[in-house]
C-alpha cells in the first residue's frame, strides 16, 4: 500500500521541486528499527535528490567522518530540516511503525513528531500503536479487508501449498481453524498525517 502511494505522490508531483523519501520497518532487518538509522536514511534519500550535495550536508559529514564523536539528535534534525527546505515540499513515508520493537518504536514516534513540523508525513501501523495524541494534524483512515476477500485468499493459499494440504488432509476441521483465526487478525489501519 504505501509503495503505491509514493508512486501516485511521485506521479502527481513529477517535474516539481518536491523530495520524497519512505523507510519500510521490518521486524527482521535491524536497518530499519533503530531511530539513528532511519534519520540516516532519510538523510541520504533528501541528499541525493539535492544536486548538487548542498554544501551543509558536506560539512556536516566532514565533521563528523572519521571521528569517535557521532551527532546528536538534534543536529541530524536540523539537517534534514535543512534538506527539506530545499523543496517546496517534502513528503515521508513510514510504514509499519508497529513492525518497530517497543524500545525502538517510542524513539522513532519522537522522530515523527519532530518531522511533522517540516515535511508532510504518511505513516501506517496496525491499531496496536497509538498515534492519536502525538501529532497535531492527524487524518486516520481505517483499511480493513473484507471477510469474503481473506476467506477466498486464505482458502486459495491453503489449497495450493502443499504443506499446507497435508495438514488439512489429517484434520479437515483445522481449515476453519485457520481461516478463522486469521481473518480475527487481519484487521488493518492506516494513519496519515
Amino acid at each position: 500500500m504505501v509503495s503505491a502511494a509514493v508512486s501516485y505522490v511521485e506521479e502527481m508531483t513529477g517535474g516539481s521541486c518536491v523530495a520524497i523519501a519512505y523507510v519500510y520497518c521490518d521486524y527482521q532487518d535491524a536497518n530499519t528499527l533503530s531511530g539513528d538509522a532511519i534519520l540516516g536514511s532519510l538523510t541520504r534519500q533528501l541528499a541525493e535528490q539535492c544536486p548538487p550535495v548542498p554544501l551543509e550536508v558536506k560539512a556536516f559529514r566532514d565533521k563528523y567522518s572519521g571521528k569517535n564523536a557521532r551527532p546528536n539528535y538534534e543536529e541530524r534534525i536540523s539537517l534534514l530540516r535543512l534538506l527539506a527546505g530545499h523543496f517546496q515540499r517534502t513528503y515521508v513515508f513510514i510504514d509499519a511503525v508497529d513492525e518497530c520493537p517497543e524500545d525502538n518504536r517510542e524513539e522513532l514516534l519522537c522522530l515523527t513528531t519532530e518531522l511533522q513540523h517540516f515535511v508532510r508525513l504518511f505513516i501506517t501501523s496496525r491499531p496496536n500503536v497509538d498515534l492519536q495524541g502525538r501529532f497535531s494534524n492527524l487524518t486516520r483512515i481505517d483499511i480493513v479487508a473484507s471477510e469474503s476477500d481473506v476467506r477466498a485468499y486464505l482458502l486459495s493459499k491453503i489449497e495450493t501449498n502443499r504443506r499446507m494440504r497435508a495438514f488439512i488432509t489429517k484434520d479437515q476441521s483445522l481449515r476453519m481453524e485457520i481461516v478463522q483465526g486469521l481473518q480475527a487478525k487481519a484487521q488493518g489501519f492506516c494513519w496519515l498525517i
